[in-house]
């Protein structure tokens, strides 16, 4: 009678699971598709993805990071005269491979970008359930539910992309494929901020000399073909075009980051420091989190380990918006899936936690996003953490 009971308990909480998450990722993908208003496709970061593709497909490849060619392209694209430009500052490889959407109309190419970013999301939520052997519809739910994820497709971002790549790096890693791990990781040059990840990465890795060799062999192929797209004076201008770009004229503004980059602004501002007081403070708390993690990196499995890698990544990242948290789905995914196995109200703890991080910036002072995120890491590095996960490894 009880086995009944328990069994008809079960059936029901898939139902309602399944139910929910057909539902939620029905709402994304009509508000992503069908309810979308032309006029913030104009100011969303997808416009800058569109010009770059522009650029190449009009062969001008070799001004791709002109600013003046840039805001003349994006005046055309949308018909009215911009009032800031949101500049293209991805490398050449990236504008070559979107190239193809500058063939549609823009709404047209925020859609076919939006569909790309929907299935996307499907194939990580569908490699880590393949990994963890997790059965059921609650980490699609989870994913389709998690507004970085989210946020990434209504605004046209990569961000995704780098939660795929994350995906494969920690596939690669357990599988013990280190030259895989360095390729990979490579690839984050699309959004440098997230190669701070690569000192966690190499203590990761069963093999570094492989790792060290596929990160260099597929860095130096991306160089030469970013060469080849865009010539070799371009590419030596790419560093000063990052630097120029980087400020409020062109949407970035580093007080607004999630990172813990603002709070080092404040308090330079409050006491009266240097300008260079918020980089030096951000680099040199960035190295002690590299040191400390070799320190315990032995005395933790190798999940938290990654977990603390990618927390780590985004409270130094610097140039971290919401979005970017899209790769903090990984973290959220193995607390939630530790959880379910043991019942353990730690992990209930922890993924509750990661996975309301994001939303605190609208309920709460912004700053409480990196000190969340700092509690966060040292939580997933304690002794009590590593010992209910012990139980389950």
């Amino acid at each position: 009678m009880v086995f009944k009971i328990t069994l008809k308990t079960k059936s029901i909480w898939r139902l309602v699971v399944a139910s929910f998450t057909l539902g939620v990722v029905t709402a994304v993908t009509i508000f992503a598709l069908i309810v979308v208003n032309p006029h913030l496709i104009n100011w969303s970061d997808f416009m800058a993805l569109q010009t770059g593709a522009v650029i190449i497909r009009k062969g001008e490849a070799k001004s791709l990071y002109d600013v003046s060619l840039q805001a003349k392209i994006q005046n055309e694209i949308i018909n009215e005269n911009t009032i800031r430009l949101l500049p293209f500052r991805m490398p050449p490889p990236a504008a070559f491979f979107l190239s193809p959407l500058s063939f549609l109309g823009l709404v047209s190419a925020y859609k076919v970008f939006a569909v790309f970013n929907l299935l996307g999301l499907f194939f990580s939520v569908y490699q880590v359930k393949k990994l963890l052997k997790w059965h059921g519809f609650l980490p699609y739910l989870i994913a389709f539910s998690y507004w970085p994820a989210v946020s990434t497709i209504f605004k046209g971002q990569i961000s995704i992309f780098i939660l795929i790549l994350f995906t494969f790096l920690f596939i690669f890693i357990n599988k013990k494929r280190s030259f895989f791990v360095g390729v990979t990781a490579s690839l984050l040059f699309n959004k440098p901020q997230f190669l701070l990840i690569t000192p966690f990465l190499f203590g990761l890795v069963e093999n570094k000399l492989k790792f060290l060799y596929g990160f260099l062999l597929s860095s130096v192929c991306l160089f030469i073909l970013s060469v080849l797209l865009v010539g070799f004076d371009t590419m030596l201008r790419y560093p000063v075009f990052l630097y120029l770009t980087e400020n409020p004229v062109y949407g970035s503004y580093m007080e607004r980051y999630s990172s813990i980059f603002p709070l080092f602004l404040v308090i330079k501002e409050r006491f009266f420091l240097s300008d260079t007081f918020p980089f030096l403070a951000n680099t040199f708390f960035y190295l002690t989190s590299v040191v400390y993690f070799w320190i315990r990196k032995g005395k933790s499995s190798l999940m938290l380990s990654f977990s603390v890698g990618i927390v780590f990544t985004l409270l130094f990242g610097v140039h971290i918006w919401e979005h970017d948290f899209s790769i903090l789905l990984l973290v959220v995914f193995f607390m939630a899936y530790y959880w379910k196995q043991t019942r353990n109200l730690t992990y209930l703890f922890a993924f509750s936690f990661l996975y309301l991080l994001p939303f605190l910036q609208y309920l709460v002072y912004p700053l409480t996003i990196p000190l969340g995120l700092f509690a966060a890491a040292l939580f997933i590095l304690s002794s009590r953490m590593q010992h209910a996960f012990d139980k389950v490894s």
